[in-house]
Formats: C-alpha cells, sequence, structure tokens
C-alpha cells in the first residue's frame, strides 16, 4: 500500500438477510433475462396503463408476463437480425420508459448487439452527438423524437444509420407508418415472427450498452459498459435487498430515466426477483396516480422526489389539530426508536395501524424496500420516510463508470449521512489530494478521493483512449473524482468488528448532482460568467444533493457595480435606504475620484477566466484582502441587500440566456450569497495556488446559503403548487 492510499476496503460475505442467485462469473445479462423468464413464466412482467378514450385519465396496469415478453423479445431481435443487423453493431433507444424500451435493450442482448440510449432531457446538440459519434445502425424512438432524428439522418451526418423504427401509437396502432420511419416497431417484430433466429448470446466481456455522460466537461463521453459489468452490478445490488416472501410477487415503479444506468440496473437486478415492472404514464404530474393505480412494492427515488414527498407529509401533519400532532410526534418517536434498534416492523404494529398506515396507502400500501439513487438525503429526510414507510432506504453510491454500484447502506440500521460500505466484489480506497489538503493521514479519520477496482468497473470511453487512460491509477482504480472520508459506521466486517462506512465530503473536479440527478459541473459554469458578466469577480457555484437549483457564491465587482456610470442600469441610488447615493455624493464632496475597476484588476480577471484562481494581481502582490475603492462598511451593508442580490441574480441569468450552448436551463443560479471581500489565500477562501477551497467558503457563508436554499425550495413549491391548480383548472 502506497503512503498516499489507504488500505483497500471491501466486503466478503453478503448481508445475513439476502441470498445470491448467480455467481458473477461468466454471467450475461442476456442470461439472468432468458432464466429469469423461463423460472418466473406466469408472472407480471411489463406493465403499463392505456388511455381511456374521451378522457384525460389512464386505465389500470395491464401486465404481459415474463414468458410474453421473452416471446416478443425473440421476435424483436429476429427482425434486427433480419434487417441486417450483425453483432457489435449500435442499436439507439431514444424514448421515455415504457415496454418497447426494455424489449429494445433485452432484443439487444439476445444478438450481442449494443443498446446505445439517448436521454431526452440533453440538449439537442448533445442528442445529435451521441447518434453521430456512437456509429448506430438503427435506433428505436417515439414519434415526438422522429423529426429530430430524420434530420440528423438525411443530413448524412450519421452514415451508418440504416434504420429509423417507431413505436406504435397507443392511441392509433393501426395508423400507417409516419414519414420518415424505416418501420414501425410492430412491423419489426411481425418481420421476426416470420423468420425466427436462434439467440446469438453473448459473452461476458461482450459490450452490453454504450451510456453517454451528460456532457458537463464538454462532450458527452460514453463509457463502456459489457455484460459482465452490468450483471455484476446486478448481483451486487440484489446483494442489499431482502426477497419477497413466498407465493408473493414484487412490483417495481419505474419512472426514474432508464437511460441513466441505476435505473437500468435496478430493473435487471428485480428480475431476480420476478418482479413486475409498471411503467408510468411519461410525465411527473400523474406519478402520484400512477403509484396509487400499481400499489408497488419496490420504490426507487432521488433525493429531489423523496424531498417533496417529506414536505407534503410534514405540512399535512403540522396543519392538524394539537392532538393529531401530538399522537403522530409519540408514534413517530417510539417507531424510530425500535428501528435504531434494530428490531423488525412488526414491533411498530400499533404505531403503523393508529398513524402510519394512512401514510402508506398514499403509496399503494405495499412498499417494503426503498432505493435512493443520484445523491445523498439529509438525515432528517432518510429518517422521517423511513419510519412512515417502515423501511429504512437503502442509500447507494455509485457512477455510469461504476455500472452504478460502489458502495450501499445494508438496510438493517440506519446510516444516516454516509454512502454505506462496498458491495461484494468491490474494492474501494482513498488517495490523498495534497492540493485540496485532504491526505489519507488526516485525523480523526483519513479522507481522500475515492478510487475503485471490481468486475462492475467500465471498460473505458469510446473513442478515448486517452480519456480511458486518465480514468485508471497505476493499480487499475477507477478515479471516481469524488472526495471520501472513512467514518464509523453501523456494520459489522467478516471478523465480526465495526466497519467504517464511506461518506462523500467534496468533488475533485466540482461535479456534483441536484435533486433531480441532473449533473453539474461547476468550473465549466464558473468559467462562463467571470468571462461574460462583467459584475462578477469571483464565483463559486453549489447545490447539495436536496436543492432543485444552484446557489452562486458571487464576489461582485462591487466599484464597478457602484459607480456613477452603472446607476441608471443598476437602480444602486435606492440601495441600502440611500446609502450608496450618500457614499457617492460624500466621495464627490471630498473631491476624491470616482471608484472604478483598476486595470490591474481587470487585467488579473481577463488572465483568469477560470473562478479556481481569479484573485486579482493587486491581492496577489500585497497579500490583503481589501482591493476595491469603495469602503468595506457599506459592501457590509450591501451584502444582504434583496435589491442588490435580484439585480445580480438577473444579470447572472441574462448572462446565461445570452449564451444557451454553455449554460443549460437548470444550471442558470436561482439563489445568491454575496461576499465582500475577494478570496484570496490570505483569508483562507484560496490555497497558497490561488484554488478555491470550496468548503471552507461554503462554511464561511453557511447561514445565507442555508437561506437561500429555502428560498429556492419556497419558490418551487409555490410553482408546483400554481401548476396542479392550473391543472386542476383545465381538467375541470
Amino acid at each position: 500500500m502506497s503512503s498516499d492510499t489507504t488500505e483497500i476496503h471491501t466486503t466478503k460475505k453478503l448481508t445475513p438477510y439476502s441470498r445470491s442467485y448467480y455467481q458473477i462469473e461468466g454471467l450475461t445479462v442476456h442470461r439472468i433475462f432468458r432464466e429469469c423468464v423461463a423460472k418466473y413464466s406466469n408472472n407480471d412482467f411489463l406493465g403499463f396503463r392505456q388511455p381511456i378514450p374521451g378522457s384525460k385519465k389512464k386505465g389500470p396496469y395491464i401486465f404481459m408476463k415474463y414468458k410474453q415478453v421473452g416471446e416478443i423479445v425473440t421476435c424483436f431481435a429476429s427482425g434486427l437480425k433480419k434487417l441486417g443487423l450483425e453483432p457489435n453493431d449500435k442499436v439507439g433507444i431514444f424514448m421515455k420508459n415504457c415496454p418497447e424500451w426494455s424489449v429494445t435493450d433485452y432484443s439487444c442482448a439476445s444478438q450481442s448487439l449494443v443498446s446505445v440510449p439517448v436521454y431526452d432531457s440533453y440538449q439537442a446538440a448533445e442528442c445529435q452527438f451521441i447518434i453521430i459519434h456512437s456509429d448506430m445502425k438503427a435506433i428505436v424512438l417515439t414519434q415526438d423524437k422522429l423529426e429530430f432524428v430524420k434530420e440528423i439522418k438525411s443530413s448524412g451526418k450519421a452514415p451508418l444509420l440504416e434504420h429509423v423504427i417507431v413505436v406504435d401509437d397507443p392511441l392509433n396502432p393501426d395508423a400507417p407508418r409516419p414519414e420518415g420511419a424505416s418501420y414501425k416497431f410492430s412491423e419489426v417484430v411481425a418481420l421476426g415472427k416470420a423468420n425466427p433466429v436462434e439467440d446469438q448470446p453473448p459473452t461476458p466481456d461482450s459490450i452490453f450498452t454504450i451510456v453517454y455522460t451528460s456532457g458537463t466537461t464538454g462532450t458527452p463521453k460514453g463509457a463502456i459498459i459489457s455484460h459482465r459489468n452490468a450483471s455484476a452490478s446486478a448481483v451486487q445490488l440484489m446483494s442489499r435487498a431482502t426477497p419477497p416472501k413466498d407465493g408473493e410477487q414484487d412490483y417495481l415503479i419505474s419512472y426514474l430515466p432508464l437511460a441513466h444506468i441505476f435505473a437500468r440496473i435496478l430493473e435487471i437486478t428485480i428480475l431476480q426477483f420476478g418482479c413486475g415492472i409498471g411503467f408510468f404514464s411519461g410525465t411527473m404530474t400523474t406519478i402520484s396516480d400512477d403509484i396509487a393505480t400499481l400499489r408497488p412494492t419496490i420504490l426507487p427515488g432521488v433525493p429531489r422526489v423523496f424531498s417533496k414527498t417529506y414536505a407534503k407529509i410534514h405540512s399535512q401533519i403540522e396543519a392538524a389539530n394539537f392532538m393529531k400532532r401530538w399522537a403522530f410526534n409519540v408514534a413517530f418517536n417510539s417507531k424510530l426508536k425500535t428501528l435504531k434498534a434494530g428490531f423488525p416492523h412488526e414491533k411498530a404494529a400499533l404505531s403503523d395501524y393508529l398513524v402510519f398506515n394512512q401514510i402508506k396507502e398514499k403509496m399503494g400500501g405495499r412498499v417494503r424496500l426503498i432505493y435512493n439513487g443520484a445523491a445523498s438525503l439529509p438525515v432528517n429526510i432518510s429518517e422521517f420516510i423511513s419510519t412512515c414507510m417502515g423501511c429504512i432506504i437503502a442509500e447507494g453510491y455509485g457512477l455510469t463508470e461504476t455500472t452504478a454500484c460502489v458502495t450501499c447502506g445494508q438496510i438493517t440500521a440506519f446510516d444516516n449521512g454516509s454512502i454505506g460500505v462496498p458491495y461484494q466484489f468491490s474494492e474501494v480506497r482513498l488517495k490523498s489530494i495534497p492540493e485540496m489538503d485532504y491526505y489519507v493521514t488526516d485525523k480523526p479519520y483519513p479522507r481522500g478521493e475515492i478510487l475503485v477496482r471490481g468486475p462492475q468497473i467500465f471498460q473505458g470511453y469510446y473513442k478515448d483512449e486517452e480519456g480511458t487512460k486518465e480514468a485508471f491509477d497505476e493499480d487499475g482504480f477507477f478515479k471516481t473524482g469524488d472526495v471520501g472520508m472513512w467514518v464509523p459506521g453501523p456494520y459489522l466486517d467478516d471478523d465480526g468488528k465495526k466497519q467504517p462506512s464511506l461518506k462523500i465530503i467534496d468533488r475533485r473536479k466540482n461535479i456534483f448532482k441536484l435533486s433531480q440527478g441532473e449533473f453539474i459541473c461547476a468550473e465549466r459554469l464558473e468559467e462562463v460568467f467571470v468571462e461574460k458578466n462583467e459584475y462578477t469577480r469571483q464565483i463559486m457555484l453549489y447545490g447539495p444533493s436536496t436543492a432543485s437549483a444552484l446557489v452562486a457564491f458571487v464576489v461582485p465587482e462591487w466599484d464597478l457595480l457602484l459607480s456613477e456610470e452603472k446607476k441608471e442600469e443598476t437602480g444602486s441610488d435606492s440601495w441600502a435606504d440611500g446609502a450608496v447615493k450618500r457614499w457617492r455624493e460624500g466621495k464627490a464632496g471630498a473631491g476624491k475620484q470616482e471608484p472604478t475597476v483598476s486595470t490591474a484588476d481587470s487585467d488579473a480577471k481577463s488572465a483568469s477566466a477560470s473562478s479556481t484562481s481569479s484573485s486579482s494581481s493587486s491581492s496577489e502582490a500585497s497579500g490583503s484582502s481589501d482591493t476595491f475603492h469603495c469602503q468595506l462598511s457599506l459592501r457590509q451593508a450591501l451584502q444582504h441587500d434583496p435589491a442588490v442580490m435580484s439585480f445580480l441574480l438577473k444579470e447572472l441569468k441574462k448572462t446565461s440566456e445570452a449564451n444557451p450552448d454553455r449554460v443549460r436551463r437548470f444550471e442558470i443560479p436561482k439563489g445568491i450569497v454575496l461576499c465582500e471581500d475577494e478570496w484570496t489565500d490570505t483569508n483562507k477562501c484560496l490555497t497558497a495556488s490561488f484554488k478555491m477551497k470550496r468548503e471552507f467558503i461554503r462554511n464561511k457563508y453557511k447561514e445565507d446559503f442555508l437561506t437561500q436554499l429555502k428560498v429556492i425550495e419556497e419558490g418551487a413549491e409555490k410553482a408546483s403548487a400554481h401548476s396542479s391548480s392550473s391543472s386542476s383548472s383545465s381538467s375541470s
């Protein structure tokens, strides 16, 4: 072991309550699918809701059995083969979650084809890049994506793209094939039924899929995921799940995008339980109705979804009378204590009967497993929902490159604030990051970049040898870029000793996720705002996993902001009850020069567009943090002025909208924290090499930051309420 790395952490045994259906060696996704189809042939498999004619509502879930799906996969795969597709050819999937999504995926696996998801929340340029870069020969899509792909095909930019297969219109299945489509989905099924062929099983080393990252660090990267990677992850994830009782069947609500690796691996995992999958209706506005109709037993989610659930339940409790609130709190504290003690939920049967069953019913009344992906949940939300629903939320950690799996809680105990322990077969260690002051020798707990090795680690980036090489260290460990810390955990290792849990504390390249699961590359955005926004001297963007939007920590160009020449544009005469106007008049009366941005400051800003090193040359030379002409007391007076904050927030929005190719809609900051002083190494906001100490800045302005998060979420709730109200009015 190197002196700059920790020992390797792993888990050699399964959890006490789980069992392994498969050995990882020699396993493929195709084998899991075919064997589960045979084993659970009469179980419900893929379910959907048909629209009710003449109504905006949808009917009950209609399920195809495992045996039926297996037959359709054989037909569709045979149809693809008849179209001329050969092993390793790429097939795009461009649609929201639906039965055809899964059928296409398993069909590709059965003929050793490579599926390539295209996520429709990406920008048009990113979707086009994926279609072209992946060399896909066919693409399966819904009609709303047809025009977009037709233009790409006709442009000649994707010369290998031969077949455009459109999913049949559920409201009019007999409609003719739309213009621009090569075939309807049903036509390919019929073609394969008339020309059946045997499966061409992949090997574990065969490519299962190429999953493209969201392109936050430039163009998207295609992570090559083999069958070994995907099947190993499915077995690992299953090792942290309790199986259903004998004679009972599980049901999963599928709404997290299958284009993301977590939702996809979760689906492969639950095949091993013979689980039914009910697809949502395609919009989050009706997800509550979908859940109430399906009554799932397995509920996946992301922090944004669980935060909304928490807020809704909590607000209803707060609005209740004193006796109901008292009864809830007594029941909640009693059940939480029971769960923390490790007793089964049956011990809290009375609390469930009196209080929690009403809450459970809103989620269908049958949920027994809850998975949280994308990012960590706050402790209070995790405990609250786990207690109400009667099952500890399983929180894990993984990336596209690790096929969704690195660590996970074992759901036998709360592991709040952490992301659990390594899965079986995962090897995890930390490596010191001197430039960020994180060391594996730190006390009381070692800190450093999280490195991972195991059968789930991807094969590399498609057509990117340099990026692939940079992704691994000399021992074959994948460099996640996340900064972790080993902390005491509630689990026992193989020797019966306490096993440390992993906790994420930072991001080496400052890429993180918002609550809806969207990746944010802070440095890329910060560069835009420093370069394009004249009022921004330094900026740091951040949003925790529970936030729906970004907060901008901004050191404004105070002198420019308060200058005489800008007062009409800014409206600064009214700021701080006229303090700015009086200050300017006082300066003029004293015969002093109006504050302007110095040449040195401007040069420094121009030379360092990156926010990580945008301190001015004067501060670098003198070590002083006060490089502005306007006095500190005035800046402090303006720091929390709503008018100043609103103006600068609008300016950031203008910059975003003026650069749509560099700033996406969800990357526009909706909260702002103003900083009175420039960030320098002297005031500890920058390192000695003039890189931002992000955690230090966040903690320094913690109260302001928390206030802005509250403002953002209140705004989101109002917008959601308004949308619901409008929808109700429209329905009426």
